[in-house]
C-alpha cells in the first residue's frame, strides 16, 4: 500500500514537472533570459580564462626562480633581472627581489647545474589571484638527495597594464 502511494505521488511529481516546462515553453520565455544567459557565460569564460593566464604566469614566474641555482655568473644576473622584471612594481615580491640584489646575495645563490625542477602543477585558489604551485626538484649529484623533495607554493598575481605580474610568493 505505502508502494502504491510513492509510485503515485512519483507519477503526480513527474506530471507536474512536464506541465511546469511546458507551460514556460508555451508562455514563451523572452529573449532577454537568453541573454542573461550568454552574459553569464561570458563572465564565466572570462574568469576561467583569468584564471589559466594566472595559472601560466605562476607557474613561469616559479619555474624560472628555480632555474637561478642552474647557472652562475652574468647569464644568472640577466636571468634575476628578468624574474624580477615580471614582478608588479611596489610588490612585496618586487621589493624583497630588489633587496637581494642591493645585498649582492644573487651570486651567493647555490650553483647546482644537475638540479632537475619540473612543476607538477598550477591550480587557481578561491581567489583567482591566488594560485598554488607544486614543484619537485631533484639533483642526482647530491649524495643527500636519493629521492625528488617536493613544496608548494602560494603566487599572488596581480596585473599591470593587462598582463600578468607576480605580487608575492611565499610557501606553504
Amino acid at each position: 500500500m505505502v508502494e502504491r502511494r510513492r509510485n503515485r505521488t512519483a507519477v503526480v511529481m513527474g506530471m507536474t514537472v512536464i506541465a511546469a516546462a511546458a507551460t514556460a515553453g508555451l508562455s514563451g520565455c523572452s529573449s532577454d533570459e537568453g541573454a542573461h544567459d550568454r552574459a553569464q557565460l561570458s563572465s564565466v569564460e572570462a574568469k576561467a580564462a583569468t584564471a589559466q593566464a594566472n595559472e601560466k604566469a605562476a607557474a613561469d614566474f616559479v619555474r624560472g626562480d628555480q632555474h637561478l641555482n642552474n647557472v652562475q655568473g652574468p647569464a644568472r644576473m640577466a636571468e634575476f633581472d628578468a624574474l624580477t622584471a615580471r614582478t608588479c612594481p611596489g610588490s612585496a615580491a618586487n621589493k624583497r627581489l630588489a633587496k637581494v640584489k642591493a645585498d649582492g646575495k644573487v651570486d651567493r645563490f647555490g650553483y647546482l647545474p644537475n638540479k632537475q625542477t619540473e612543476i607538477v602543477g598550477a591550480s587557481t585558489e578561491a581567489d583567482p589571484n591566488n594560485v598554488l604551485v607544486v614543484v619537485r626538484y631533484h639533483d642526482p649529484s647530491v649524495a643527500q638527495q636519493q629521492k625528488p623533495q617536493a613544496f608548494a607554493l602560494r603566487v599572488a598575481v596581480g596585473t599591470i597594464g593587462g598582463a600578468a605580474c607576480i605580487n608575492d610568493v611565499t610557501r606553504v
